[in-house]
């Protein structure tokens, strides 16, 4: 109970501060208004940007070859865990028709 009252009472605390103390962004009394700055964007707009021309610019060479490489690893990875899952079937299906069977031929010679 006591932990909870602390958090509340630092959670309205701290909201109280925020409303009585913040700048409310409103230019003083008698000042022209300036034009806004232009905001800067970390994405460029499509068609924005430069071409580019070293392997190591982004959509280069290198990293249309890193995608490919990474497609076909995770493509192989998926082929081998189904043809790994199949295999493993059929092994449990020839294992539980030996158990119905009562024969597993576990003790039996290869001769």
């Amino acid at each position: 109970m006591l932990s909870a009252a602390v958090l509340a009472l630092t959670i309205l605390g701290g909201v109280t501060a925020v409303v009585f103390l913040a700048d409310d962004a409103r230019p003083p009394a008698g000042t022209s208004v300036m034009e806004p700055e232009p905001k800067a964007r970390a994405i460029p707009r499509p068609n924005e940007g430069q071409a580019p021309s070293e392997p190591g610019d982004r959509g280069g060479w290198a990293q249309l070859a890193l995608l490919g490489l990474i497609v076909v690893a995770v493509s192989g990875i998926g082929l081998v865990v189904v043809r790994g899952s199949t295999a493993s079937r059929q092994r449990r299906a020839a294992w539980l028709a030996a158990a119905d069977s009562e024969r597993d031929g576990a003790l039996e010679s290869p001769d």
